[in-house]
């Protein structure tokens, strides 16, 4: 949800690529999304076959609270450390992942 609200007209296939899963796990996931109201499919007009994904009002809310309760816990784990040593344990937690993806692609279904 969170990749189709960044602003961009994207499909299902697309989102299934960013996310690293498989489009069949894709197609469940927003199923699950459009029957709790939080996105809706439309017809890509640049492609007849290919499904854009939309974020409904309710799902913007639902991204905005997970995002604010993210940021809490966030506080509450690395509340301690330095803002430095916090962007330090980012970028390494970034790298750690791109070097893990590159090694051995993430199986289906799981985020990257």
């Amino acid at each position: 949800m969170a990749v189709s609200a960044e602003g961009a007209d994207v499909n299902q296939a697309t989102i299934a690529q960013r996310l690293g899963i498989d489009r069949t796990v894709m197609t469940y996931l927003v199923d699950d999304l459009e029957k709790a109201g939080m996105v809706e499919r439309r017809p890509d007009p640049a492609d007849r076959r290919a499904r854009q994904v939309v974020v409904t009002a309710t799902g913007r809310r639902v991204l905005t609270d997970a995002s604010s309760r993210m940021v809490q816990i966030e506080r509450t784990v690395l509340g301690a450390l330095p803002d430095a040593d916090i962007e330090t344990f980012r970028l390494l937690l970034t790298v750690s992942r791109q070097q893990a993806v590159r090694r051995r692609p993430l199986p289906s279904g799981c985020p990257s």
